[in-house]
């Protein structure tokens, strides 16, 4: 997207949350919920790693801020400050819906070679161009 940048005729700004939370959420937390409920939901690592979150609210100033004084071409992180441990932040996550964090947890060699298989099955087996 900032490659569409151009002076004068373009002008592009890229605001970048990361793992985006708040009330109303109708993708992330509900998805998580599932899959800990069907028993598909594992940590990877255990879930120890350090990861930046972003409420929506403050999505939602960082998109302004970038329309109003974003400089053209420059991408702008949001986040709701100092990274925190993912197991942790899940953990409670999922209890605000009556959901208890299970402990299984997938060894990280494991969970990259799931995802290489995974990657090369997506792009490589005939699918519906719908579902792709």
């Amino acid at each position: 997207m900032l490659d569409a940048n151009r002076d004068g005729a373009f002008e592009t700004v890229a605001v970048r949350p990361r793992f985006v939370w708040g009330r109303g959420d109708t993708t992330l937390l509900p998805t998580m919920v599932a899959m800990v409920k069907s028993g598909r939901f594992a940590w990877v690592g255990g879930g120890h790693n350090r990861t930046s979150i972003t409420h929506v609210d403050n999505v939602v100033e960082g998109l302004v801020l970038g329309a109003q004084r974003g400089r053209p071409g420059n991408a702008y992180f949001v986040t709701d400050g100092e990274p925190v441990e993912f197991r942790e932040f899940v953990t409670e996550l999922l209890a605000t819906q009556g959901v208890t964090a299970p402990s299984r947890s997938v060894p990280i060699p494991v969970a990259h070679a799931l995802a290489v298989a995974g990657e090369a099955a997506w792009r490589t087996l005939p699918l519906p161009a719908g579902r792709r």
